[in-house]
């Protein structure tokens, strides 16, 4: 299969392969966890190649950051460190994908033993008599429900929670692609961890 490239100045990157898998959450966490740590470093680095001054007329929380003269030791520098971070960047938004791909899932979400649970102290109520176990099965039957409604909800929120990353992964791959990445602030482009 062909996978992406992303060209800006000479500089091409090529994706992971969509055929390349993650077998376990805690395997995809530690990986995105391990290329997330390299790539803040790639790009805390590619800042202080750059530079990082603040000009007093500029408005509010904008830094100009002087271009180095090319082909200078900076520049060089600042060029591995900003190819490195677009190859972790990208490295990242395949991982987040592959997450999230095996967290759409919303059936696995659920334990197997709540449903075969909450069946059976669904159907016993109507086959025993009413009384005392009546009751205990009709608890049991929405302590199962409300189980399921909780396990279905964390799934949600975990899935909310890498969306945002992933478009911000994707937004400073762009934003290198354009150039633009030298206009934000360093702060603004670390990516946070998903714990």
């Amino acid at each position: 299969m062909g996978s992406s490239l992303i060209k800006r100045a000479g500089i091409t990157i090529q994706t992971l392969s969509p055929v390349s898998t993650i077998y376990h959450d805690n395997d995809a966490l530690k990986q995105f966890e391990t290329c997330r740590q390299s790539a803040n470093g790639h790009l805390n680095r590619y800042f202080k190649y750059i530079g990082h001054e603040k000009i007093q007329y500029d408005l509010a929380g904008l830094y100009a950051r002087p271009l180095q003269p090319r082909g200078s030791e900076a520049d060089q520098n600042a060029r591995l460190s900003q190819t490195n971070a677009i190859q972790d960047l990208v490295k990242l938004d395949a991982i987040l994908g592959q997450i999230k791909q095996q967290e759409r899932s919303y059936i696995t979400a659920i334990s197997p033993l709540i449903v075969p649970w909450m069946a059976i102290c669904f159907t016993l109520p109507h086959v025993t008599l009413q009384g005392d176990p009546s009751v205990f099965f009709k608890i049991g039957a929405v302590s199962g429900a409300f189980a399921i409604a909780a396990q279905l909800v964390r799934k949600f929120l975990q899935l909310r929670k890498i969306t945002p990353l992933q478009h911000k992964v994707r937004g400073l791959v762009r934003a290198f692609k354009n150039g633009t990445i030298r206009y934000r602030d360093m702060e603004e482009v670390m990516i946070s961890s998903l714990k």
